[in-house]
C-alpha cells in the first residue's frame, strides 16, 4: 500500500515512490560540476547510440538562457520536460520584468516542479536529479546548484549525481580546491570521470561556461589531448 499511493507515507517515515526515484537517479549516467575560478565546468557520461543514429539527438548538457545550463542523471524523457519547463521560464521572466532571471531562481523554480509532483495524485516523482550552473546576468559569481527528486534545492562548490556519485564525491572532498584555474579544473574533471564512465572518453560530454553568456562544449580533440597528458 505505501509504495503504490504517493501520498501516504510509510512507518518509516518516507514516500516510497520518491525512494524510487532516487534509484532512478543512481542507476543513471554520472554527471558532475564543478565551480573553478571565474568558470564552471559540468560533464557527464551520456548513453552510448547505435552506428546509425544521430549523435546530436543525445545530449546531457543542455543550454536553458545564455548563462545558464543543465546537466541530469536518471530517467532521460522526464529531463526533457523540465529543461523545457526552465526554458519557458526564464523567457517568461524575461518578457513580464526585461531582465534576466538568476541561476538560483532557476534551480528554485525546477525543485518547485518536482516537489509539485510528490504530492499530487495521478502522477509520479521525477526520477532525475538536476545540476544547474551558470553566472547570473552581468554576474562573475560561479554558482551552482543541485536538485534531486523529492524537490530539494542546494549550493555546492563541486557536486555530483548517478552512477558512483558517493565514490566521486569522496574524491572531490580530497582533490577539489577552490578558484582553480580552467586547465586545472579541466584536467582534474576528465581525470575523474574517466575512472568511473564505462564507455570510455566517447560517451563523455564536457561543457565550460563563463562570464558574459560564454557556454562551450569542450571538442573531443581537446578532450584527447588532456587525456593525453594524464597518462
Amino acid at each position: 500500500m505505501y509504495d503504490k499511493s504517493l501520498s501516504i507515507f510509510s512507518p518509516e517515515g518516507t514516500l516510497s515512490q520518491v525512494e524510487y526515484a532516487l534509484e532512478a537517479v543512481k542507476k543513471g549516467g554520472l554527471s558532475l560540476g564543478m565551480v573553478g575560478e571565474k568558470c564552471i565546468i559540468l560533464a557527464a557520461e551520456r548513453k552510448a547510440v547505435p552506428k546509425l543514429q544521430d549523435q546530436r539527438t543525445v545530449q546531457k548538457i543542455i543550454r536553458i538562457n545564455p548563462h545558464t545550463a543543465m546537466t541530469f542523471a536518471g530517467i532521460v524523457s522526464d529531463s526533457r520536460s523540465l529543461y523545457d519547463y526552465a526554458r519557458l521560464q526564464s523567457q517568461s521572466f524575461r518578457y513580464s520584468l526585461d531582465i534576466d532571471i538568476t541561476v538560483e531562481d532557476i534551480a528554485k523554480q525546477i525543485a518547485f516542479k518536482k516537489q509539485e509532483y510528490t504530492q499530487r495524485a495521478g502522477v509520479r516523482p521525477f526520477g532525475l536529479s538536476c545540476i544547474i550552473a551558470g553566472f547570473d546576468e552581468g554576474g562573475s559569481e560561479p554558482k551552482l546548484f543541485l536538485t534531486d527528486p523529492s524537490g530539494q534545492v542546494t549550493r555546492w562548490k563541486a557536486g555530483a549525481i548517478g552512477k558512483n556519485s558517493d565514490k566521486v564525491l569522496g574524491i572531490l572532498e580530497e582533490k577539489y580546491k577552490e578558484d582553480m584555474p580552467e586547465d586545472e579544473l579541466l584536467k582534474c574533471i576528465i581525470g575523474i570521470m574517466m575512472q568511473y564512465i564505462e564507455a570510455g572518453r566517447k560517451n563523455l560530454e564536457i561543457a565550460i561556461i563563463k562570464p558574459g553568456n560564454h557556454f562551450q562544449i569542450v571538442p573531443d580533440e581537446k578532450i584527447e589531448k588532456i587525456l593525453s597528458e594524464i597518462r
